[in-house]
């Protein structure tokens, strides 16, 4: 950074120490678990409004975006600070400070933060610096968790290819992250027959089918051609201590900074789940992240269950696309999609490359849960 520009930063800091410690205290009380993000956006909003924005508002995807000299012919660069937090609470938050420190749910992740893009914006607003491009200031909403980057996929969704450069507060310092890491997220179900531990014992139990899995999960050998991680996150069944588990269900993602590494991840996964369908409990697997709004094809969708939940998480807005390759089967389709009144979905019969040729990198996600036969499986 230019000596006189990190001086004048330095002293800015420290003029505004107090105000931006006071504003801390504000939002740091302030809930705003993942798709709750509203009272946290309306008060960024409003703030920024006092400091003189002229353009500043809550998108529908609850990201607050401050325009500054965003005009259409100019590039844009993006400074960001999520408003999410992991803690699920909807009521005012705890916060007390001792010895020079604030303690409070996501006072570090990424509350404080979001203090600095604030106070960063109050100068550019306040100074009004020439820019060489179109400056946005968001408070991204859904960052966190299984909020699946909703708010910066609706950021890229609107302003695309003008976005030049984006920059994320987030962390601490002196971290600076510049590598993009990509996540597959699944929610894996188990159900089995269940009944009483001694009348019925010896049935399968979900819980043990799932967590012999866990196990089998985590002795997956990673990729070593980039970092790669896995994770259950969670894991929630059962029913009472004298009950064999009739249903369990965990969470569970793998993350690397390759796609390729993702691949490789996402076939071992397949592999360690096929591996337990045959221990007496009907597995499910879903797959975490389809969101109102967004453009999804399930490419072997018949008879339909898979495109109806999809339908419902999309909850009306956004596009699915369901297709058959075979015309009989299509048929069934179209019916129990238009049994089940999903409005905003359209039925085809066609090849995986006739819609490649179609729709070019048009869909944010796939679907493809290939039958191994046409109508069932062998054993």
């Amino acid at each position: 950074m230019h000596q006189q520009i990190k001086a004048a930063v330095a002293a800015y800091g420290e003029q505004v120490q107090a105000e931006a410690l006071d504003l801390l205290r504000t939002l740091g009380r302030i809930p705003a678990p993942s798709h709750q993000e509203d009272r946290r956006a309306a008060f960024c909003r409003d703030w920024l409004l006092e400091q003189g924005a002229e353009d500043v508002v809550i998108d529908a995807a609850k990201n607050v975006v401050c325009r500054i000299d965003c005009q259409e012919d100019r590039d844009l660069v993006v400074f960001a600070a999520h408003t999410d937090i992991v803690f699920p609470d909807t009521d005012p938050l705890p916060l007390r400070e001792e010895d020079g420190r604030m303690y409070a749910p996501g006072i570090g992740d990424d509350t404080a933060n979001l203090v600095n893009l604030l106070m960063a914006g109050k100068y550019l607003l306040q100074n009004k610096p020439r820019t060489s491009c179109g400056i946005l200031l968001v408070c991204n909403a859904c960052e966190e968790g299984l909020g699946n980057l909703k708010g910066t996929k609706e950021l890229f969704r609107t302003y695309g290819s003008r976005i030049k450069a984006f920059y994320s507060f987030d962390s601490k310092m002196p971290g600076c992250c510049c590598t993009a890491v990509g996540s597959h997220r699944y929610r894996i179900t188990c159900q089995t027959a269940g009944g009483h531990s001694y009348g019925a014992a010896g049935n399968p139990s979900a819980i043990e089918i799932l967590c012999r899995l866990v196990g089998s999960l985590y002795d997956i050998p990673l990729p070593m051609e980039a970092k790669t991680t896995r994770n259950v996150g969670r894991i929630e069944g059962g029913t009472t201590v004298n009950s064999i588990a009739q249903t369990c269900s965990i969470l569970y993602e793998y993350r690397s900074a390759s796609q390729a590494c993702l691949e490789i991840m996402e076939e071992r996964f397949r592999q360690a789940v096929d591996g337990f369908r045959d221990m007496g409990g009907e597995l499910t697997v879903e797959l975490l992240g389809v969101r109102p709004g967004q453009r999804v094809l399930d490419l072997c969708a018949a008879p339909g269950g898979k495109s109806t939940q999809i339908g419902a998480k999309l909850q009306g807005q956004g596009i699915l696309i369901c297709n058959e390759i075979h015309s009989a089967r299509a048929k069934i389709l179209s019916e129990n999609i238009e049994r089940m009144g999903i409005c905003n979905a359209c039925v085809t019969n066609e090849s995986p490359e006739r819609l490649a040729d179609f729709f070019p990198e048009y869909f944010d996600r796939i679907l493809v849960d290939a039958p191994c036969s046409g109508e069932g499986m062998f054993r």
